[in-house]
């Protein structure tokens, strides 16, 4: 459509049972996105879009126009067809290996008992560091990757033009820049990149991934700067708790 609008809906409903325990509608209109929330607020909510585009470029420098960015769903939906599975598969098998080449010889420990809420389930985990030492030459080797990834350029430029942030400007060409610029200083002064990588992978009984746990410690001698990231699932006699986590030192995480 010349002007389309944007709508979306969504549930949460308790499993095996029909209806939602909460539901929520989002969309826009001429000046307003507006969010409905029937079980929490008994009105509906509404932003303006001039005050939600002026906050973005407060807080963040980017000057987006909003009605543009759902003007170029269109091609927004062609464009993005390079994000298959199959090739966020592709880059994160690639990352991987090369993580690898870099990581000790990973150590299994058996029987850990994983608690997420109040669920609790026995499972068996792998453990591998990445010394502090290695991490420059690991991080130079993923960084070069990334430049020379095919599927990435494809992806960026995807939403370059779908997008249309920076009209003239090119998204994959700051990219680029931005990567060569973080080579040239881990080049000029590894010694700043000296970060220990930590990485817990839980399996179940049959050697499955059901999550795990990935953090980035620095070390120097005034401070450390711990990074946490996670994404864990426990299952006790069809009990499920899921957990995903982000937390850095003293700063806001979720």
């Amino acid at each position: 459509e010349t002007n389309p609008r944007f709508n979306t809906q969504l549930g949460i409903g308790k499993r095996g049972e029909s209806g939602n325990i909460l539901s929520a509608e989002l969309y826009d209109t001429a000046d307003y996105f507006v969010i409905s929330l029937p079980e929490i607020f008994p009105k509906l909510l509404a932003m303006s879009k001039d005050f939600m585009a002026e906050t973005m470029e407060y807080e963040s420098g980017l000057d987006v126009a909003l009605d543009g960015v759902f003007t170029g769903m269109g091609k927004i939906r062609e464009d993005l067809r390079v994000f298959t599975s199959e090739t966020m598969d592709t880059i994160s098998e690639d990352i991987k290996e090369i993580f690898f080449e870099y990581a000790a010889e990973p150590k299994l420990v058996k029987g850990e008992l994983l608690t997420v809420g109040n669920v609790s389930q026995k499972l068996n985990y792998y453990e591998v560091t990445v010394p502090a030492d290695d991490f420059p030459a690991m991080a130079k080797d993923i960084l070069v990757y990334l430049l020379e990834s095919q599927e990435l350029k494809l992806m960026i430029n995807a939403i370059d033009r779908s997008m249309e942030f920076a009209e003239g400007s090119s998204a994959y060409q700051e990219f680029v820049e931005e990567v060569n610029k973080m080579l040239a200083d881990i080049n000029t002064d590894p010694e700043e990149f000296q970060v220990e990588v930590h990485r817990i992978l839980y399996v179940d009984a049959k050697n499955n991934p059901v999550g795990g746990k990935l953090s980035f410690r620095k070390l120097d001698q005034a401070d450390e700067y711990e990074l946490n990231m996670a994404s864990l699932h426990a299952e006790d006699n069809g009990q499920h708790a899921q957990l995903i986590k982000f937390e850095a030192s003293d700063e806001v995480g979720f």
